[in-house]
């Protein structure tokens, strides 16, 4: 299948995507121990290799909602796909003059428009353009809704850590002095690693950009322009 065509001014470039053909089933049956993760087909061009993750709990809740924002109804089960705009040509509309094109994703649940979560999903992207752990990573989303992009909470680089050395990752160094941190601040280094025991997609050492969702909808991970960046500095 293929995305709606994107609203753009007359005479440029529309570019058709078509949908990431994995998807996974992710329920939410009130128990936190359950953990779901998704992973898209892994992208390589000649900008590197990238793939998408997301982790999600079952002890989280999802709603379906209307263009209000309004919850329409609780959903017990969802099948979650992730789909990257590729190039600039394909995004769902023209980024503001301060961002470039860095990272687009469309997340997805078949057969919903509008889906958003009580906690925020946590989403991995692979870090392929090599910044380092501690940097902050600038989020948005499209609303289609109101037909603009709109900031969101920041996300950070960070590399994975296999403390007990069994070379299965057990949790995250978020500022970049290669020790555990508590991102929640629960007091447990460990459940900021949920559902990273996949050393074939994540290795100890590797490091991904690290990113809270609360809704489903186009998301873009971009670091500002040449031109904005003169201006801050």
């Amino acid at each position: 299948s293929m995305m709606a065509v994107p609203f753009r001014r007359s005479g440029e470039t529309v570019r058709m995507t078509e949908n990431d053909p994995v998807s996974t089933i992710v329920f939410f049956d009130g128990n936190p121990e359950a953990v779901a993760v998704h992973r898209s087909t892994v992208v390589a061009d000649d900008r590197g290799e990238r793939s998408l993750t997301m982790v999600f709990s079952g002890g989280n809740k999802a709603y379906a909602t209307d263009a209000d924002g309004f919850d329409t109804a609780e959903l017990s089960t969802i099948t979650v796909n992730a789909t990257e705009y590729r190039t600039s040509e394909s995004m769902p509309s023209v980024l503001p003059p301060s961002s470039t094109f860095t990272y687009c994703v469309e997340l997805s649940a078949d057969n919903l428009d509008r889906v958003r979560f009580e906690k925020p999903v946590v989403v991995y992207a692979d870090n392929f353009l090599g910044f380092d752990p501690g940097e902050p990573v600038p989020a948005g989303f499209y609303d289609r809704d109101k037909g603009m992009w709109i900031s969101s909470e920041n996300g950070v680089v960070v590399q994975l850590l296999d403390t007990n050395e069994n070379g299965v990752v057990d949790s995250l160094d978020a500022d970049g002095d290669g020790a555990a941190d508590d991102l929640d601040g629960d007091g447990d280094f460990f459940d900021e690693a949920a559902g990273l025991d996949n050393s074939e997609n994540y290795a100890p050492g590797s490091t991904f950009w690290r990113i809270p969702v609360s809704h489903f909808t186009p998301w873009d991970f971009n670091w500002c322009s040449l031109a904005a960046l003169r201006e801050m500095y």
